[in-house]
């Protein structure tokens, strides 16, 4: 999963950089979730769509874990949800509508890890993320560095071995574009350039 914003692709949530009222990003980005228009008790989400849908067999010990810091009308309860392939929201899973911590501020980020089992075999999709506003001011909730794994261990994040395998299938392919406009023959000691 590319939990960690690093290419830039929010997956359904806006990619950010660190600003001022923001905590610093582990990599270059950060998920976001705002609001600046709702009433208060409004349910403010968005959608983290997994590259690589995840099959939790019923029985098996997964662990979540995410960063998270919230602000201003979102620093109540949040509103976190597990999806299926069939749409609806996978309980035991997230924070769903507990409150949040806010300890230390905006600016400092809280590690949310849950582990669970399932009672039935299902197929997680995507993560919803967001906050039930307890004002009608503006509010945000940022994310980072989320993790879905197999086991009751929390390990600090690292990037999925999906996302090692595209960064590695992204340079071959980048390699073979540039060696595609030209090949050099160098039999019989020239050197000539056939063009494919």
């Amino acid at each position: 999963v590319d939990g960690g914003f690093e290419t830039g692709n929010g997956h359904g949530l806006t990619p950010i950089t660190q600003t001022a009222t923001y905590p610093q990003p582990f990599g270059d980005y950060m998920g976001r979730v705002y609001d600046g228009t709702y009433a208060s008790g409004a349910d403010i989400i968005n959608y983290f769509t997994l590259p690589k849908p995840v099959t939790i067999n019923a029985g098996e010990k997964w662990t979540i874990s995410y960063y998270y810091a919230t602000a201003t009308a979102a620093t109540g309860k949040a509103s976190d949800y597990a999806y299926g392939d069939d749409g609806q929201p996978v309980f035991g899973v997230m924070m769903e509508h507990a409150n949040h911590v806010t300890t230390g501020g905006q600016q400092v980020w809280q590690r949310y890890t849950k582990t669970f089992t399932l009672t039935a075999d299902k197929t997680i999709t995507k993560l919803r993320f967001g906050f039930v506003k307890n004002s009608a001011a503006g509010g945000w909730k940022v994310i980072d560095n989320i993790q879905l794994e197999r086991g009751n261990m929390v390990y600090d994040w690292h990037p999925a071995p999906e996302d090692t395998e595209n960064a590695i299938s992204t340079v071959k392919t980048q390699l073979a574009e540039q060696n595609s406009t030209g090949i050099t023959n160098r039999s019989n000691g020239r050197a000539t350039t056939v063009a494919q």
